[in-house]
């Protein structure tokens, strides 16, 4: 788990391929491991990891935050640390499911950690979450935990896609809009 604020600059680009240019300081000594997501026009927010838990700043143009607050992911512990947060807009259109929870607006992943030495990425959970205002946070019905650390979403061709690192190897998941995993692996990388 990440335990030093960083800063973090803020970069765009018209293009995915193209040059990404600095805008500024996105925010200083506020956290680590940053996800950050537009909610609405004029409203922004990034998510960081601050010791055991993780925070969300407001913006209005997507590139300085502040307001720096503690989110709240209601699985009933108190005990737990959290970290490493993935936000996306929620994947699919209800009724894609009926045994999952499909009624937020948003799809937020993270991992938690509840025993052990929680520095040890071993001891790290992976959760995934619904929220519709970006502060509370609700377990996805159906998902089920595993052990994972530094966790990351993202949609491709209509299934959702979360790499993840365990037993010192990256690792990815493929899930259905019922969350059931449709197929998993570890992910290569080439020069």
């Amino acid at each position: 788990m990440c335990q030093k604020a960083k800063a973090y600059e803020s970069y765009t680009s018209d293009e995915l391929s193209g040059t990404f240019v600095e805008q500024g300081l996105a925010s200083n000594e506020e956290g680590g491991v940053p996800s950050g997501i537009q909610f609405g026009e004029n409203e922004f927010g990034l998510f960081v990891t601050t010791g055991g838990s993780i925070k969300k700043g407001t913006g209005s143009d997507g590139i300085s935050f502040s307001n720096f607050t503690e989110i709240t992911i209601h699985d009933g512990s108190d005990e737990r640390e959290y970290a490493d947060p993935s936000i996306i807009p929620w994947p699919w259109n209800e009724g894609d499911c009926t045994t999952a929870d499909t009624s937020y607006q948003y799809l937020f992943t993270y991992h938690y950690c509840d025993s052990g030495d929680c520095s040890e990425p071993t001891n790290h959970m992976v959760g995934l979450a619904g929220t519709d205002n970006g502060t509370d946070f609700y377990p996805i019905t159906g998902f089920d935990t595993f052990a994972g650390s530094v966790p990351d979403i993202i949609l491709h061709d209509d299934a959702v896609y979360m790499m993840f690192t365990a037993n010192q190897s990256v690792n990815w998941k493929k899930f259905n809009a019922c969350f059931e995993v449709v197929n998993e692996g570890y992910a290569y990388l080439y020069e």
